[in-house]
């Protein structure tokens, strides 16, 4: 890895990458691994065809794939000839998926046809009912008036949608001389990234990064860990997320690194990469974590190839248990959101293990954090409890197309505001506390649902938890705990509300305990509170109450 960092364009990097380490292994998903040479065919082979149909520069083109060896040649061959990849989730569905692709004027999407039972060109001849008429080439839809072409990548594909190898088909038509011409018309500073937020609260909104702001960050990253060219990375964080695309694959990319990954999360098949690729970092988010360590035969697999590893997570036994457990030493803890192209905040390596555990540490290099009165925006001094505002190179370039909601999140002083709340302790280091949505109001009192959280980790028949709030008539709201519990064990409610009796604050004590089997998670592996939200509120308000 470079010393400092230069600015660049994503197809650079391949390039630099594939000539100074042309059979290093780049990529393996799932049995199939390709050397930083086969990539650079590949991604060149697809950008050739991109430009012979026509795909011109800030050209939007939507990708609708789960993790693959696909999502990531499209990806840097768009990159390549300065287009623009919108990410769509694949828990996505119709109407999210429609809105998602016009608010962004996409002209070219590319998508599967199922996964997991969901039937994807279901969805799309929904939306495109021209779909179903041949004519692979001039889509004229209705409802999506710039979406010109539809690449299907496997499956029984619709009469209108072409396959996803017309790109290798039509690629002889474009010379590599031309495809260098457009390559070198891209700037690092052009936007080649619309990452859209959940939209858990509102209508999602695509926040714009150039080449420059995600490589940087993937950078800062690499320093922070100590990352180095024969590091192996594995992540099953999806692509089409901001940290499994930024902050895991660009990573291990632009490093001369090796990624592996899996087309969807699953504890045991992790664990079974990990082991077969002698994996030396990983990445996840603290439920994915839990599972894997939760795994019944996880004692079986050799883990001991871990080095490092990346976790957004504030419950500080989650993180010693991923140190004990798996052995991960080098673990770091990271604080970021898609408006911020990852992170913004990290601890480093070398930090005390009480830091890397119960911080998400510093500033990265050329970023400034501020904690804010949320109502007024005004500075609070270390130690006290506001919202999260971030500065600096890392902030996105606005959302696509909606100037009012920019202008709502970035300040004249060009703070974002996170919607986080949190607090930096003497030394700097940042303590991501909830989302302030989250934060639970017990009759007067504010409580962190994860604080409450991290401490219920502590029960030993607790595998997971979520605490959101639930419906009082005589305080308004209060804690509401959903427990998926140990294998085995025979875990009750009074259980876990007598555990934290005198232990913690009796406003803060759960009122009440549900057990669950699983929970919903979206598709980076975050349990979706907002559906918690509404299961309490049905349990517990006189209409919904058993």
């Amino acid at each position: 890895m470079t010393e400092t960092f230069t600015p660049r364009t994503l197809g650079t990097v391949l390039e630099e990458v594939a000539a100074r380490l042309p059979s290093r292994r780049a990529l393996v998903f799932e049995d199939v691994a390709f050397t930083y040479s086969e990539l650079l065919g590949r991604v060149r082979t697809l950008a050739r065809g991109l430009l012979a149909i026509g795909l011109e520069p800030g050209a939007k083109v939507g990708v609708w794939l789960p993790n693959c060896v696909e999502w990531i040649t499209l990806n840097l061959a768009v990159a390549s000839i300065g287009g623009v990849t919108v990410p769509i989730n694949m828990r996505y569905r119709t109407e999210e998926a429609e809105y998602i692709l016009g608010q962004s004027d996409c002209e070219l999407l590319a998508m599967t046809d199922q996964v997991q039972q969901t039937d994807y060109y279901g969805m799309i001849t929904e939306v495109c009912p021209e779909l179903l008429e041949a004519g692979g080439g001039d889509l004229k839809s209705v409802r999506l008036p710039r979406l010109r072409r539809v690449l299907g990548l496997r499956g029984r594909r619709p009469a209108g949608v072409a396959p996803f190898t017309d790109l290798e088909r039509l690629s002889v038509e474009v010379t590599e001389e031309d495809l260098s011409e457009r390559a070198r018309s891209v700037a690092p500073d052009d936007i080649c990234h619309i990452q859209y937020t959940s939209g858990t609260t509102a209508r999602p909104k695509g926040a714009m990064h150039p080449h420059v702001t995600l490589l940087r960050d993937s950078y800062e990253i690499c320093q922070a860990m100590r990352i180095a060219e024969p590091d192996v990375l594995f992540s099953a964080l999806p692509l089409y997320h901001i940290a499994g695309y930024a902050s895991a694959f660009l990573s291990a990319f632009q490093n001369g690194g090796t990624f592996v990954t899996a087309d969807h999360f699953d504890p045991g098949k992790s664990l079974e990469l990990i082991e077969r690729e002698r994996c030396t970092i990983i990445r996840g988010v603290e439920t994915m974590f839990i599972m894997i360590m939760a795994h019944p035969d996880f004692d079986r697999y050799d883990v001991s190839s871990l080095r490092g590893g990346v976790c957004g997570s504030n419950a500080p036994d989650v993180l010693q248990a991923v140190y004990n457990k798996m052995g991960v030493r080098e673990l770091t803890s990271v604080f970021g959101l898609s408006e911020t192209a990852s992170a913004s905040t990290m601890t480093r390596v070398d930090d005390p293990l009480k830091t890397r555990i119960e911080t998400q540490g510093r500033p990265l290099p050329g970023i400034e954090v501020r904690i804010a009165e949320p109502e007024t925006g005004s500075p609070l001094p270390r130690g006290a409890q506001g919202e999260i505002l971030v500065r600096g190179w890392n902030v996105m370039k606005g959302y696509y197309d909606k100037p009012k909601e920019t202008a709502e999140t970035i300040d004249a002083e060009g703070w974002l505001h996170t919607g986080d709340l949190g607090l930096q302790d003497s030394d700097g280091n940042l303590r991501f506390i909830d989302r302030i949505k989250d934060v639970i109001r017990v009759g007067g009192e504010n409580v962190s649902a994860a604080e409450v959280e991290s401490f219920l980790y502590r029960h030993p028949k607790v595998e997971l938890v979520q605490v959101v709030a639930g419906p009082d008539p005589r305080l308004g709201q209060v804690c509401v705990a959903y427990v998926k519990a140990r294998a085995g064990s025979d875990c009750s409610a009074e259980e876990v509300i007598e555990f934290c009796r005198g232990k913690i604050a009796s406003f803060k004590v759960p009122r009440h305990v549900f057990f669950v089997d699983e929970f919903p998670l979206t598709g980076s592996g975050k349990v979706q509170k907002f559906l918690l939200r509404d299961l309490a509120r049905q349990a517990l308000e006189p209409s919904g109450a058993a």
